[in-house]
């Protein structure tokens, strides 16, 4: 796509319409629509192949990069679709013009330019859209059901918490406090929606709690969650310190006995 084969060391390069040298990569544009042109196939053949190969591979291995970097979502969007059916159904279409070019304008016959460059885009073409589906078909499952065991990430709001007033702050500064969290609360829920096996355990009552209130009120019960289950995290941690300090010590213990000491 990138460089072109000649029939013969002797051949006259690749020019373009006006008769000037040109690299396929800037051929291809115009001889697609050259009116009655003789590389008109085989030009498509060659963008269609560089087309694909840009959506699909180098946009794959964002993808893979992604990945790499513990961001799933964007590489099990893409290795599941585009570059999935690309890879099987798009890699072929490049290659298929080739051959059609070569029955059709060339007679089959590859004895003068650009015979050789054709055979080399639909035979190397084919081959690389057989081993591109098949390692595809065999390990993009594998790979997608790895992806979906992984933990999913909790989803922390990023919004910066809203400052707390003083109790004896005046009532339009503890207006505003309220007026900034319920804006904030609304903010968070849209960010990291709460999940439906994680509904908010207060049950609003009609004329008992506005929507901003009830919106406020589970956001603070999430963040208090959070908050205890760090806790006993680092108490359960403090417990097992503990726990190996008390085994050392009886095993310090046992040793001196043994010893006579």
């Amino acid at each position: 796509m990138l460089l072109y084969l000649k029939n013969n060391s002797s051949d006259v390069n690749l020019t373009s319409i006006m008769n000037k040298d040109a690299y396929p990569f800037t051929w291809m544009w115009e001889r697609t629509v050259e009116n009655g042109g003789k590389y008109v196939l085989l030009a498509w053949s060659v963008l269609i192949s560089w087309c694909t190969y840009l959506i699909v591979s180098v946009v794959e291995l964002v993808a893979w990069v992604f990945y790499i970097f513990g961001e799933y979502s964007f590489a099990r969007f893409w290795f599941s679709t585009i570059g999935y059916w690309g890879s099987i159904v798009a890699y072929f279409v490049g290659p298929l013009f080739a051959v059609i070019y070569f029955g059709a304008t060339l007679g089959g016959n590859t004895n003068a330019f650009p015979g050789a460059w054709t055979l080399w885009l639909f035979i190397g073409g084919f081959a690389l859209w057989i081993v591109h589906g098949l390692l595809h078909i065999f390990f993009v499952p594998a790979f997608l059901a790895y992806i979906d065991a992984q933990p999913v990430k909790a989803c922390e709001c990023d919004i910066l918490p809203v400052k707390p007033v003083s109790d004896d702050a005046s009532d339009i500064e503890k207006l505003a406090f309220k007026e900034d969290t319920i804006a904030r609360a609304n903010l968070c829920i849209i960010q990291c929606p709460v999940a439906i096996k994680d509904k908010c355990p207060i049950y609003r009552s009609r004329g008992s709690l506005s929507a901003e209130e009830y919106d406020v009120a589970c956001a603070e019960i999430e963040r208090v969650k959070g908050t205890v289950a760090e806790g006993a995290e680092a108490t359960e941690a403090s417990l097992e310190d503990a726990s190996t300090d008390t085994d050392a010590v009886d095993e310090d213990s046992e040793n001196a006995e043994e010893a006579g000491w």
